[in-house]
């Protein structure tokens, strides 16, 4: 900082966040993402992964606010694609069951 390599943050200006995804979004991916980025090591150590990482993601999103919104996007666009598809589940009746509910119908026609 005195070298003029590096800059601060007031602490006024800082925009604290809590990621609570910690399984996706972790310390390892974000300094992966942002290790050549010049603005955001212009406020991080040379070695961003050892400045822990409260400290880190409250850098990280007082330079990007929507950084940690579009991860965890990202991640929920994830999670869904990998949710299986379930087919709609047929049930076929017997025509003497089928004739048994029809006289049924009519009463419950009224009734929501």
């Amino acid at each position: 900082m005195l070298k003029g390599e590096k800059k601060l943050i007031h602490m006024k200006e800082l925009k604290p966040i809590r990621v609570n995804d910690k399984r996706y979004i972790t310390v390892k991916r974000v300094v992966q993402q942002i290790k050549n980025n010049r603005v955001f090591m212009k406020y991080l150590p040379e070695k961003p992964a050892f400045a822990g990482r409260a400290f880190l993601f409250n850098v990280v999103n007082t330079l990007d606010p929507d950084y940690f919104r579009v991860a965890q996007g990202e991640i929920d666009r994830l999670r869904l694609a990998k949710v299986p598809v379930v087919e709609e589940a047929v049930v076929e009746i017997c025509p003497e069951m089928q004739k048994l509910l029809s006289s049924f119908a009519p009463m419950s026609a009224d009734r929501k």
